[in-house]
């Protein structure tokens, strides 16, 4: 059999190919697994005891609105649990089922970033973003708050990110 011509892939558990690949699909399911799998058991397990009153708000991210390089993961796992959200108000009626979609928060996360650097990027970003600024903490709370007390608002997407998505 002559393989001229054509393509072959070739992945070996114990060369450098496969175990790069196989990083690669460990960081991936993980990263699906925080997103989606982590909400899908909460409300497994909550649903029985919730109030037909209650409500539920997940966060998604900007990622799944605004590509960013090297993010398809990160981008596929916080769209794929705001449509979670939007199939829960569905199936959950008349809880409510509601995500917030953050963009840039200034939040102890950012931290593992040289302090000059995050500063630098938070200006940058701030600089460009249609609100002229990054977000605090009060910014998802009172996103949060609205989702949890309007009781006309499910299966909503409350983008809380300053039109980062925008540019």
């Amino acid at each position: 059999m002559s393989l001229s011509g054509k393509r072959v892939v070739i992945i070996g558990a114990s060369s450098g190919i496969g175990l790069a690949t196989a990083l690669a699909a460990a960081e991936a399911v993980a990263n699906i697994a925080s997103k989606i799998l982590g909400p899908f058991y909460a409300v497994k397990h909550a649903d029985p005891r919730l109030s037909q009153k209650g409500s539920i708000t997940f966060f998604s991210g900007v990622a799944a609105w605004k590509l960013f390089p090297n993010a398809s993961v990160v981008s596929a796992a916080n769209a794929a649990l705001a449509a979670f959200a939007r199939s829960l108000a569905v199936e959950l009626a008349p809880i409510r089922v509601n995500a917030v979609s953050p963009g840039v928060v200034e939040m102890p996360s950012w931290n593992e970033m040289p302090e000059e650097e995050r500063n630098a990027f938070f200006e940058n970003l701030g600089k460009q973003l249609p609100a002229r600024r990054i977000g605090q903490a009060n910014d998802l709370a009172d996103a949060v708050l609205f989702l949890m007390q309007n009781r006309f608002t499910t299966g909503t997407v409350l983008h809380v990110d300053g039109g980062h998505r925008l540019i």
